[in-house]
């Protein structure tokens, strides 16, 4: 992401502008920035009285702190089939903080390296599902 121009910069476009040394394209051809910008700048020099930019805008910080990640490297270790849901439950036990299932598999594969496939337990949770469902279809096709 590219930075915010030099308050420096700002202050001596505004001060040009009010000096009445051009309008806001020649401003902005000659300190060579966008005339956008030049407006920008004047609206914010009328709104709050300061040229400072603002905090940049991106990711809020993540959620998992490098003692929470341990903690998530333990819980695997001890128990390797535990789901996503799982381990968000036991984070928030733990830490107090709600992480989606979402962001959980996002710090047990890239962060931790861990890689989630299905095992025993979700064959056994299918095959138990199967056969649920034709016990079902059975005992309907008893009622018709």
């Amino acid at each position: 992401m590219p930075r915010a121009y030099s308050v420096d910069l700002r202050e001596r476009v505004v001060a040009a502008y009010h000096d009445g040394e051009g309008t806001y394209t020649e401003l902005a051809d000659r300190y060579q920035v966008g005339e956008a910008s030049v407006s920008r700048w004047l609206g914010l020099d009328r709104r709050t009285g300061s040229l400072q930019p603002k905090k940049p805008v991106g990711r809020p910080q993540t959620l998992v702190s490098v003692e929470g990640l341990e903690f998530i490297r333990e819980c695997l270790e001890a128990a390797p089939d535990l789901t996503m849901v799982e381990l968000s439950a036991a984070y928030l036990e733990e830490f107090g903080v709600t992480v989606s299932r979402a962001t959980m598999s996002r710090m047990v594969n890239s962060k931790l390296g861990f890689t989630r496939k299905k095992g025993v337990s979700a064959r056994r949770l299918r095959a138990m599902r199967t056969s649920n469902e034709s016990k079902r279809s059975s005992l309907n096709d008893k009622r018709r």
